[in-house]
């Protein structure tokens, strides 16, 4: 009875996944266990917004919270696999043609230097902060991989081994801006309570039926949660859907 109860209702959830909700991007940056992990989800509107022409060869994700001294490096994030010089792989910027500012901080952390991960995936992409001293040629922009289609669904994960916020050198706290048509939101928090338990997507200690609802929200509005990626690749799919039955059959 237990079974059948699990499956009908998942049979609920795939009927009501099946149109998703597309979003503007969500990172977030948590610390858990002796690492800190970073993914990113959701889309990219380009439509109002002005492409650099050049396309940048961008060799893989990093974070600097803050301007570099002494360059014209603005504060930036990009999430996807770790730096490579070697790996050819290229994003495309855009930026608003009016050059106007973005609606938010020009930095996330104290940091003025680079951090790389240690292992990565997902789609390349991020964003350049506000320049902290103004007029500046590097004005706020958005990382997406190279021909990327507006609207088109992105997601991507890194990790930094045995390393901390203050390694990172990023400030905790929820960081918001506002480019052209588009809402990025940066998330830096270390979970409250328990360590993350794959399939307690309701973060109430236990995984059982009442996780289903809160597995189905984050399945069905493109956005990420460690508790609800049961098959670790990153992102929140149907792939995810046999894992969590598993998880449930064995709780």
């Amino acid at each position: 009875m237990r079974t059948s109860t699990l499956f009908f209702a998942l049979a609920m959830l795939l009927s009501t996944s099946c149109q998703k909700v597309s979003g503007d991007l969500t990172i977030e940056m948590l610390q858990i266990g002796n690492d800190v992990v970073v993914t990113s989800s959701g889309t990219v509107d380009t439509a109002n917004l002005q492409p650099v022409l050049d396309v940048i060869q961008c060799c893989g994700g990093g974070v600097l919270p803050n301007q570099s001294d002494g360059s014209s490096l603005n504060a930036l994030l990009y999430t996807g696999f770790p730096f490579d010089p070697n790996s050819g792989q290229s994003v495309d910027f855009y930026f608003n043609p009016n050059f106007e500012l973005a609606v938010g901080s020009s930095s996330f952390g104290p940091a003025t230097s680079f951090s790389f991960p240690d292992t990565g995936f997902g789609d390349l992409h991020g964003f350049v902060t506000n320049p902290a001293v103004q007029p500046s040629d590097f004005l706020p922009a958005i990382a997406v991989p190279a021909g990327y289609v507006s609207g088109d669904f992105l997601s991507s994960q890194m990790t930094f081994l045995n390393s901390s916020f203050a390694d990172l050198g990023v400030t905790e706290g929820t960081y918001n801006w506002s480019f052209t048509d588009n809402e990025i939101t940066l998330a830096i928090v270390v979970p409250v309570g328990l360590p993350p338990i794959l399939g307690d997507c309701n973060q109430d200690g236990v995984v059982d039926f009442s996780d289903i609802p809160a597995f189905i929200e984050v399945l069905s509005s493109g956005s990420f949660l460690y508790e609800a990626d049961c098959n670790h690749d990153g992102v929140v799919t149907f792939a995810d859907i046999p894992a969590f039955i598993q998880i449930l059959i064995a709780s």
